[in-house]
């Protein structure tokens, strides 16, 4: 298929929940097309990144032809119960793409009714807990009996 032909968004089919992602940029002869792949996430693959990839390549008509661009990416939860998607974290590889809203956008077109939210790679939860010292501890101890 040519870049303007395929879908702009595609996650692995197989029933996953949590995704990751890559974002990309088809450069053809109409400009650039943006394009979001997913695979499921498997806590023992350590690079999912070539997978995705191929998952890609799989879908032009001419992979060696169609040069793209790897923007970054993160990844994702998909409650189908709620219709929710949260896009979180940064790809180990390849970093968070720039524009995450951008995705958010893809993700939804794609899946009508679906709402989505995103946080980038480092945004920290609104309130943390300091972790408490074993000495601190110890002396609630002693005070107590």
């Amino acid at each position: 298929m040519s870049a303007l032909e395929i879908p702009e968004v595609r996650l692995e089919e197989g029933g996953g929940v949590t995704f990751r992602y890559l974002a990309f940029e088809i450069s053809c002869r109409e400009g650039i097309r943006p394009v979001l792949r997913a695979v499921n996430y498997r806590s023992y693959e350590p690079s999912q990144e070539n997978s995705i990839m191929r998952m890609l390549e799989s879908e032009l008509s001419s992979p060696q032809e169609t040069p793209y661009r790897i923007m970054g990416g993160g990844s994702l939860t998909l409650n189908n119960y709620e219709q929710t998607i949260t896009i979180y974290g940064a790809n180990p590889v390849f970093g968070a793409e720039p524009q995450r809203e951008k995705t958010a956008a893809m993700l939804e077109r794609s899946l009508p009714g679906y709402k989505t939210t995103w946080f980038g790679p480092d945004v920290k939860p609104a309130t943390e807990k300091a972790p408490r010292k074993a000495a601190e501890k110890k002396q609630e101890g002693t005070e107590a009996a």
